[in-house]
């Protein structure tokens, strides 16, 4: 299992600009017997070359030490090997998201909790309703 829980999930503006946000994510983490020099690498990598982002995202894979993606056009394995420091940063830089996007967050968010709050006194009732039956039996 992917270790990702222990890095804040983060927006940066650039990230909507990246060849790989139209593409099937899992194209871009390696499974644990996966080499360099795989197909699916391959054509991670052959994606990442034509990015605009290209070198924001390779900082971002630094920034988080990503040990199973595929960022900046590199391998967990190929980003070792190389040398890196927040000084020797390019142009990336954290965005906060639009107050716009808090509010459509916040609404999903909302939606989701009052449909979950209903799904669980359904199922609460339902549980109560076969108890009672077993008990009087």
């Amino acid at each position: 299992m992917r270790d990702i829980a222990r890095h804040q999930v983060a927006y940066y503006e650039w990230m909507d600009a990246a060849e790989c946000a139209t593409v099937d994510p899992e194209l871009f983490y390696l499974t644990p017997h996966e080499n360099d020099t795989s197909l699916r690498v391959r054509q991670a990598v052959r994606i990442c070359e034509n990015c605009p982002v290209i070198e924001d995202c390779l900082e971002y894979a630094f920034e988080i030490d990503d040990q199973w993606g595929i960022l900046g056009g590199k391998t967990p394995t190929m980003r070792s090997r190389m040398s890196w420091s927040p000084s020797s940063s390019t142009s990336a830089s954290t965005t906060l998201p639009s107050a716009a996007l808090y509010e459509e967050m916040a609404a999903e968010f909302s939606s989701l909790m009052r449909w979950l709050y209903h799904y669980m006194a359904e199922r609460h009732t339902e549980s109560l309703a076969e108890a009672g039956t077993l008990i009087r039996g």
